[in-house]
């Protein structure tokens, strides 16, 4: 029943009202001043753009000093639980310096996109490691490189890929990680790696055919035994000797009976490596910041089925 923005203003400071409750008086600067200073951390970098184009967030600002404050908290990351995909995100769409859809656009603030950074690396300490035995196979072929996740604006298959990877060399201890596409690329990934370093280092060997089936033939050749097979793909897979499916069967009559595959499509496709019928597989149709822990608890419960 508010009839104005000054009436609106007093409500979100009086009830600590979220943006989504104030609708109908969005375009006016002040009501976004009003919500800007109890934002939530996942508010706040999904609004860093707004914020910024209609000058709440400026250089030099209280404001923007506040809220860089706010990204780069460590105690306010870990309580929102917020992921370094989360992070990725903010900080690839918002010094792009407007929206992935519409006309909004702005200058990006350089303290801001400096605590982006400094969230990002915050962020891998807030991820348990499953304590699992775990062999990456990480798309390398030329598709991963186009695109978008439909849940992660601003990121490439192949940027998620690399967090990915980045989180599991960071936080595990018996892990390995192989890039696939025609054949398998051996990727020198170290935990003590930035984003960018690994970016560049899974771009080293572009294919331009991907046979996901290699992940399993190379860790049954190598007599390894592995808990679980993590695939990140877009799924643009079609080559090889046999489908992935029957390597991952062949593998567990070899080597690990109950081995577990994830199998994350980043974009949607008409692909699967996945049979319905096995409980052993998770099959990931799109990526967002909550499926890391999909993954995780998948991977480490008992009975993967519940």
């Amino acid at each position: 029943r508010a009839t104005g923005w000054v009436e609106v203003v007093r409500l979100i400071a009086d009830h600590r009202l979220p943006h989504e409750a104030v609708e109908g008086h969005k375009q006016h600067r002040e009501v976004w001043e009003a919500l800007f200073w109890q934002m939530p951390p996942h508010a706040l970098l999904r609004n860093l753009g707004k914020l910024t184009s209609i000058g709440v967030l400026a250089p030099f600002s209280n404001a923007a000093k506040a809220a860089a404050d706010r990204i780069a908290d460590d105690v306010l990351l870990r309580r929102a639980r917020i992921h370094p995909l989360d992070v990725l995100s903010a900080l690839n769409v918002y010094s792009e310096g407007h929206g992935m859809r519409g006309s909004l656009e702005w200058e990006p603030v350089k303290t801001i996109q400096g605590a982006l950074e400094e969230a990002f690396d915050l962020c891998f300490g807030f991820i348990e490691p499953t304590g699992k035995r775990l062999l990456l196979a990480v798309d390398v072929s030329c598709s991963m490189q186009a695109g978008e996740i439909a849940g992660l604006p601003g990121v490439k298959p192949q940027a998620a890929a690399a967090v990915m990877a980045m989180v599991t060399a960071r936080k595990e201890r018996d892990w390995h990680l192989v890039g696939v596409a025609d054949r398998i690329y051996p990727l020198a990934i170290q935990p003590t790696m930035g984003w960018r370093q690994v970016l560049r280092e899974m771009s080293k060997g572009i294919g331009t055919s991907t046979d996901l089936s290699l992940a399993f033939d190379l860790a049954t050749g190598k007599e390894w035994d592995v808990d679980a097979f993590c695939l990140y793909s877009d799924m643009e897979t079609w080559v090889g000797r046999s489908h992935p499916f029957e390597a991952l069967r062949q593998y567990r009559q070899h080597r690990v009976s109950n081995a577990r595959l994830v199998a994350a499509a980043f974009t949607a496709t008409s692909q699967t490596v996945v049979a319905p019928e096995d409980d052993l597989c998770l099959n990931l149709i799109g990526f967002d910041s909550a499926a890391p822990a999909l993954i995780h608890d998948f991977v480490t419960r008992d009975d993967p089925r519940f």
